[in-house]
């Protein structure tokens, strides 16, 4: 490793180079004169690569497994989630999806104007099944009540 780092070869340095290779001087003999390593000739004596011509800037190429779902699919499965309420395993049966509900769900969570909302499993309770489960629950009270008094009903 060098002791120290030399300052970069200035223009008239290159000048110089540049004359003294064509007047039939080694590279070794150059890097001696000038003192300077014979890399830093072999560099300076490289031709310089023509500046590439701008194209359209790509992606970089994504690393991993290809995503399950093509964009195509994406689009496809948040327009039919839009428009009514379908649960992640109903979707993938209507739209033929060989993929995984929670593939479904996590496409999901990167729409953020999609709310997700749980769906309700039990039916509505009738106004008399709601009557008899208070009654129930109050004679559960006071019986707790009662117990916790010291006083033991028996039914």
């Amino acid at each position: 490793m060098p002791k120290t780092k030399k300052p970069p070869l200035t223009e008239r340095e290159r000048g110089r180079i540049d004359g003294l290779f064509e007047a039939g001087s080694s590279k070794r003999a150059i890097a001696r004169s000038l003192g300077r390593s014979p890399d830093t000739i072999c560099r300076a004596l490289a031709p310089k690569p023509p500046p590439k011509a701008r194209k359209a800037a790509k992606p970089p190429k994504r690393s991993g497994a290809p995503p399950a779902l093509t964009d195509r699919e994406v689009r496809r499965l948040v327009r039919t989630a839009s428009r009514g309420e379908h649960s992640a395993a109903q979707l993938k049966a209507e739209l033929g999806l060989g993929v995984h509900v929670r593939t479904i769900q996590r496409v999901f969570l990167w729409v953020d104007w999609l709310v997700f909302t749980k769906m309700v499993n039990t039916l509505p309770l009738k106004p008399v099944d709601m009557a008899a489960r208070f009654t129930w629950a109050t004679e559960k009270l006071l019986l707790k009540d009662a117990v916790l008094l010291g006083f033991h009903y028996l039914l």
